[in-house]
């Protein structure tokens, strides 16, 4: 195997890439301000891209998918940052898109949210939705409202 999940992981933060996605017959890809970019790195074999992923998974979670072909997961990596997981099938094989979980909060000027934020969670009480496509910055944006 030409590349280790660490050397992935430091990858990821380096270039400040939003998720990494690892599927058999393609080179581990990085999605960097919404472009996907290969990573210089040979394409990955079924067995090698099944053979990263269980190489951070526990026992447990390797049984859980094995009966549900799906897990969800988050961990933390020291000196490095926080990971949420999803690792699936396609196709036979196993497959994982990772994104990366920022290691500090944002205040709502850093993340360009419209000023009725403040004063909507200002309110005593209610409920409120935050919603948006994938990458659109919605658990950034919860984080930064409960930090508030």
């Amino acid at each position: 195997m030409s590349v280790s999940m660490e050397q992935l992981f430091r990858l990821m933060f380096e270039k400040k890439a939003s998720d990494l996605h690892l599927h058999a017959a393609s080179p581990p890809v990085l999605r960097i301000n919404g472009e996907m970019r290969k990573v210089n790195s040979e394409a990955l074999s079924e067995k090698e891209c099944k053979n990263l992923i269980y190489s951070i998974l526990t026992d447990k979670q390797k049984e859980q998918f094995e009966e549900n072909y799906e897990l969800d997961l988050a961990f933390s990596i020291k000196d490095i940052g926080r990971v949420r997981m999803n690792v699936y099938q396609q196709r036979g094989a196993v497959c994982s898109s990772m994104r990366a979980i920022p290691s500090r909060f944002f205040t709502f000027e850093e993340l360009c949210l419209p000023s009725a934020v403040n004063e909507i969670v200002d309110l005593p009480v209610g409920l409120v939705l935050v919603s948006g496509p994938t990458g659109s910055g919605k658990t950034t944006t919860l984080a930064s409202i409960i930090n508030y």
